[in-house]
């Protein structure tokens, strides 16, 4: 097709004609099955609502990728009642959350969305639109809060890797408000469920990034060596899956955080310089010099300390160190 060739401006008119077209069928096809109380109605329902939203969303991407972002408001409210389901009501919110946030994800224009939608994360019931809510919140909500939606969106979450993202999320959650007992069970479930659901097949990148992650807290407080090994073993995984820049950061910092949590400086320095390296930033680099400190390489943590730009480590990254 012509996206695939690289033609994003055909690519437009192409989509625009098929989700025309997907509109006419679900309207001759699907809207008198469903009228008729028909058991394939609801079957043709489902699946036109999550294939009609595949197709918006490419053509949002076109619209980006083509910077005419500034047309898709219109665009979108021409999609609001394509489908008469309340289904289909939360995807167009989702759209519109999109667009709001733009091409530079304004977080500030998104909040004041969903203030003016009247929608909170008690009322939603659609897992993207709350994902989308929980990844805009202000900095400054509660640790509370932020448990009460995480455990939403792992109980509306299909796939096992966002029941593990979530779940996860959960827990941290629950350790910042000073619930750790049981922890290391409540880890341990949440990783052979997810174990469970993806037995027989390899992994993606995104669920070997998570349970990475998800032993790396597993075994801040499960000190068996058993537990440190699976966490090493999936953070190498994980890293042996990384395509870009940012991922391949992201499983040398996991990697670290596990050596220097194990007490083993030498090779936790070794893994933030990686990451740094990937980075953009000197972030890592401050982490790499301690690691040296703590490691007794004083001369090697000194010189680390001067290659340090201070000015290009991000905010948040600061907060973190």
């Amino acid at each position: 097709d012509a996206v695939s060739a690289g033609d994003d401006s055909r690519g437009l008119i192409e989509m625009r004609a098929q989700i025309t077209w997907y509109r006419i069928v679900h309207q001759k096809h699907t809207v008198p099955l469903a009228d008729a109380s028909q058991p394939l109605g609801e079957r043709f329902m489902a699946l036109d609502i999550e294939a009609l939203a595949d197709n918006i969303k490419a053509l949002i991407r076109l619209y980006r990728s083509l910077d005419r972002f500034g047309e898709l408001g219109q665009v979108l409210r021409a999609f609001e009642h394509a489908i008469d389901d309340a289904r289909w009501r939360w995807k167009h919110y989702v759209f519109l959350v999109i667009e709001a946030l733009g091409t530079e994800w304004n977080e500030t224009r998104a909040q004041a969305l969903f203030r003016r939608l009247g929608l909170t994360d008690q009322v939603i019931e659609d897992f993207e639109l709350l994902t989308l809510y929980f990844n805009v919140m202000p900095i400054s909500s509660t640790a509370f809060v932020r448990l009460r939606i995480a455990n939403r969106l792992s109980a509306l979450a299909s796939r096992p890797v966002d029941q593990l993202h979530y779940g996860l999320g959960a827990d941290v959650c629950r350790m910042l408000l000073g619930d750790t007992d049981d922890r290391a069970d409540r880890l341990n479930a949440l990783i052979r469920t997810f174990d469970d659901a993806v037995t027989g097949r390899p992994l993606t990148s995104e669920e070997a990034m998570w349970l990475a992650e998800a032993l790396l807290h597993l075994a801040s407080v499960d000190d068996n060596h058993q537990t440190f090994c699976r966490a090493e073993a999936a953070a190498t995984h994980w890293l042996s899956l990384a395509t870009t820049d940012s991922q391949k950061e992201d499983a040398f910092r996991c990697s670290a955080d596990l050596y220097r949590m194990k007490g083993d400086f030498a090779k936790a320095a070794v893994r933030f310089q990686m990451a740094s390296s990937h980075a953009g930033h000197d972030g890592h680099l401050v982490l790499a010099a301690e690691c040296l400190f703590r490691s007794d390489d004083k001369p090697a943590a000194t010189i680390m300390i001067g290659r340090i730009d201070p000015p290009a480590i991000p905010r948040s990254c600061g907060q973190d160190l």
